[in-house]
């Protein structure tokens, strides 16, 4: 690990915290060698290279300070700040508790967005269309015949593989997510009826 952006202790606690992760998963399942170098290589390198475009050169002055003052603007909503695409993304999204749970799967095109609603649900969810994501290696979610899903979007129609695989699909229904007192996200869930 890098060290201008944390000091010696602040590495190696790091450094440790990556190994207890997947000692703590490998009591849950085997875990592979492949497995975990895997892992690691991720892990540390994704850290290297993304520290790498910050390091180049020495902290600007007063740059403590803009975070701390940057960390408020994400966390606390102000009526006069805009709410914009990294605020979107961290806040609003508690609105999907309210999904219907009496369905085998859910699906979005966008994989934080199946994140959320299996976050706040629990429902197995899955990707279509979208690029790709642990979804993809993972699998679809088990629909078997006659049960129902849903289709989770903010923007997307229902992918015609989704129009052919359901016998019907209801009109959607609105949830709206707020950050403040503006809104962050309107999703529209489509019910898809009877897996074919």
């Amino acid at each position: 690990l890098t060290g201008q952006s944390m000091g010696a202790v602040e590495a190696v606690g790091w450094a440790i915290g990556y190994l207890l992760l997947p000692a703590g998963l490998s009591l849950v399942a085997p875990l592979s060698l492949v497995g975990l170098l895997a892992y690691l290589s991720f892990n540390i390198l994704g850290n290297l290279i993304g520290h790498a475009n910050t390091e180049a050169s020495p902290p600007a002055p007063g740059l403590y300070y803009r975070s701390l003052l940057g960390a408020v603007f994400l966390t606390v909503p102000l009526s006069f700040a805009p709410v914009t695409e990294p605020l979107k993304r961290m806040h609003g999204n508690e609105v999907l508790r309210e999904l219907p749970r009496d369905v085998a799967a859910a699906f979005s095109s966008r994989y934080p967005l199946s994140s959320y609603v299996h976050f706040y649900t629990r429902i197995p969810v899955g990707t279509v269309g979208g690029r790709p994501s642990q979804f993809d290696v993972w699998g679809p979610p088990a629909t078997p015949p006659g049960t129902d899903a849903l289709w989770v979007t903010e923007q997307d129609p229902v992918p015609h593989e989704l129009i052919e695989a359901y016998e019907s699909i209801d009109e959607p229904t609105t949830l709206t997510g707020n950050f403040g007192n503006q809104v962050a996200h309107v999703f529209r869930v489509y019910r898809l009826r009877h897996h074919r």
